[in-house]
């Protein structure tokens, strides 16, 4: 996207480029990382300017989730924040989130002080600028001017916002977005054409990614922003996004056929029913013609104003192969998840934590539990630990399946006996750190309930203790932030 005030702030970038350039701090960056930085910056300067909602949403949300608008940082010096200033500590942060965004196996402390002098030289220039900078009112009008958009064509006009957001936004992008619309889009080049499998893949893209430092998924992004935001019809626009319910990518039975409208049941056995007007087809046939020899649809599915409709190309077949396929996996996991966990509570009650000495003690916790070995889960998330770390197994009692957790003597829990007090301060932080390729966040959440990261610090030039301080203060949000970038 383009607007008229893109020459301004380009200009602000190249300032905030040769401000970076003079700095002897940022001597490490190369052209791009210093470009990019300077880009963000200018980004976050236009936004701010424009109160165009992206930092409003983001230091409301950390409040309310946190209690304080901004991680990290005291605002002490500050009489009243407010997002729609410029604040060397809002710009410290993004310093510190970008330059975090490029290695995600290394912390950078945020404290650390050659962000600190980046981040004053920077505001002292974006004040200097903050009168005679311009509001982008065509960003304000493509993100809540929709008075013009048909009733039916706005939940495509939302999801294309929403996708803008999470894929572009200085803010709320992560580096893997792109990866992860591919991994939505491959697998459906098997069902539909290029275009269209693009196009769907993008719509459960911005459902389903969850990404930025507050890891949400595009939606919930867009419905943050607009709930906070301060302009023309964008409280209107997040109750909308609120109202929106989806069905999951999947097949679809049709069940039944009426005058005007299909019947459509999902692997477990929901119905749902949709227009035939709402129809559109791959093939190009007309929907009597499919529905004559076809009975089963890849889709998904969004209940917009009350009815169901395609959310996205819809993809009929003949066969029934893998809609049945769908159903026995689903009714298996069901049965797992009921089998699972009366088998663990006749042996273990109410016990959903388990400590083991090591990686192949599982096998052996497989036998006293199943009566045989099962393989595990995701083994290759353990391919970095050495067999002899000890570990912990989570239970989810919904599914009936084990997450394992290596490094388990970083975590003071009662009932583990391998907890070592001497190591957990660096190792628990390592697995905090690592904690998008170890845990999902319903798994690190309840990890952090139970203290499993109570020890954990990051290293600090004002000692251990602050260290340790900087960790716990903000684990919730760095939990998040590393789950999301």
């Amino acid at each position: 996207m383009s607007f008229r005030t893109d020459s301004f702030y380009f200009g602000i970038a190249n300032q905030l480029l040769k401000v970076l350039q003079s700095c002897e701090a940022a001597g490490d960056f190369d052209t791009k990382e210093s470009s990019d930085l300077a880009l963000w910056v200018a980004h976050y300067f236009e936004d701010v300017v424009s109160d165009a909602g992206f930092w409003r949403a983001f230091t409301e949300v950390h409040q309310q989730c946190h209690g304080r608008p901004l991680p990290f940082f005291d605002l002490s010096d500050i009489d009243e924040y407010y997002p729609d200033e410029i604040h060397h500590q809002d710009i410290q942060f993004l310093i510190w989130s970008y330059l975090q965004s490029l290695d995600d196996h290394r912390f950078l402390n945020p404290e650390n002080p050659f962000i600190a002098e980046i981040a004053i030289q920077f505001t002292n220039l974006l004040l200097k600028r903050y009168d005679d900078a311009p509001v982008n009112e065509g960003l304000l009008d493509y993100l809540y001017g929709y008075d013009d958009v048909p009733q039916d064509d706005l939940p495509f006009w939302i999801r294309e916002r929403a996708g803008w957001i999470v894929l572009d936004n200085y803010l709320f992008r992560s580096p893997g977005s792109f990866d992860f619309l591919e991994e939505k889009v491959e697998p459906l080049r098997e069902y539909l054409p290029e275009n269209e499998a693009f196009h769907f893949g993008y719509a459960l893209f911005t459902l389903e990614h969850c990404c930025g430092p507050l890891n949400m998924n595009g939606f919930d992004v867009y419905a943050a922003i607009c709930r906070n935001a301060q302009q023309p019809h964008s409280a209107e626009i997040a109750s909308l996004i609120d109202g929106m319910q989806f069905k999951p990518l999947s097949f679809y039975f049709e069940d039944s056929v009426g005058e005007s409208e299909v019947i459509l049941k999902t692997i477990d056995g929901q119905s749902i029913q949709v227009s035939k007007t709402e129809f559109t087809s791959v093939e190009g046939s007309d929907i009597e013609v499919i529905l004559k020899t076809r009975r089963f649809l890849l889709g998904a599915f969004i209940q917009w104003n009350g009815k169901w409709m395609p959310w996205g190309t819809t993809s009929w077949t003949e066969s029934d192969e893998d809609y049945k396929r769908l159903c026995e996996e689903s009714k298996s996991k069901q049965i797992s998840a009921t089998r699972v966990p009366q088998i663990i509570r006749e042996k273990f009650g109410t016990q959903k934590l388990f400590f083991l000495k090591n990686i192949d003690s599982f096998k052996d916790f497989q036998q006293e539990v199943y009566g045989k070995e099962l393989p595990i889960l995701d083994d290759a998330k353990l391919s970095d630990f050495p067999r002899d770390t000890p570990v912990a197994l989570l239970l989810d009692e919904e599914s009936g399946v084990f997450s394992i957790i290596p490094g388990a003597d970083a975590f003071p829990h009662p009932s583990n006996p391998y907890y070592d007090a001497a190591i957990s301060s660096r190792k628990a932080f390592e697995l905090l750190l690592m904690s998008p390729y170890l845990f999902d966040k319903k798994s690190l959440d309840y990890l952090i309930d139970q203290g499993f990261f109570r020890d954990a610090a990051c290293n600090s030039i004002f000692g251990s203790q602050r260290g340790h301080q900087l960790v716990q203060d903000n684990i919730r949000f760095l939990a998040d932030y590393f789950l999301g970038m």
